[in-house]
């Protein structure tokens, strides 16, 4: 996924997700087509399939951190704990964990964790 379609997800209010996410899919598709060339252009589906993919290997990355994190407690900077954490991906899922700068950029906003929190509860 990219830059553009995870700032597009994250501008949208968590208000509209909780009132009716089909708008909120709509309206992240608008944002994302508003801000790509044309032959970049998605339907409503594909950004919905594309977040899912992301989301899904992004929330099993973050349990491995925080897995790792908490085994570590102390004395380990935290591109160790990265490191081991995509080291414990590769040998769980048999492949790389190449989404790390969007998970960064997700991990501690807010509007990600409620949006996994609603999607969730559906």
């Amino acid at each position: 996924m990219s830059n553009m379609q995870i700032f597009a997800c994250l501008n949208n209010s968590i208000q509209a997700i909780y009132e009716n996410l089909e708008d909120l899919w709509n309206q992240i598709t608008d944002d994302f087509n508003e801000n790509s060339l044309h032959e970049r252009r998605r339907q409503t589906i594909q950004c919905k399939r594309h977040w899912y993919k992301l989301n899904h290997r992004i929330v099993l990355f973050d349990s491995m951190w925080r897995r790792v994190r908490d085994l570590y407690i102390n004395g380990r900077s935290s591109d160790e704990l990265v490191s081991r954490a995509l080291d414990l991906y590769k040998s769980e899922t048999n492949k790389s964990f190449k989404d790390l700068n969007s998970c960064n950029m997700l991990r501690n906003e807010p509007h990600w964790n409620w949006i996994n929190f609603l999607v969730i509860r559906q």
